[in-house]
């Protein structure tokens, strides 16, 4: 316990993309029909942001983020954010 006390800040550090490819992000978008909005969230996704933090920004509810993010990962045939951030990153 003291020990994730001590080194909590990379035990519990956000996911988020750290060598984001344009060209790749292009593809995947092309690919799996992303629409515009979708893409917006994939980028906040990919920036380590929350689905509150992503409605904050975006001036959305809550629950569309969380709708749209499950459409993403339906398209795409995911099932998380870290699948989605490796796919980004690959």
């Amino acid at each position: 316990l003291f020990y994730l006390k001590l080194n909590s800040d990379i035990a519990f550090r956000p996911i988020h993309a750290e060598n984001p490819i344009a060209e790749k992000k292009a593809l995947i978008y092309e690919k799996y029909q992303i629409t515009k909005r979708e893409r917006e969230i994939v980028e906040q996704i990919c920036q380590g942001k929350t689905n509150q933090q992503i409605a904050d920004e975006l001036f959305i509810s809550l629950q569309t983020v969380k709708d749209h993010t499950h459409r993403i990962y339906t398209k795409i045939g995911i099932n998380g954010r870290m699948k989605l951030v490796q796919l980004v990153n690959a």
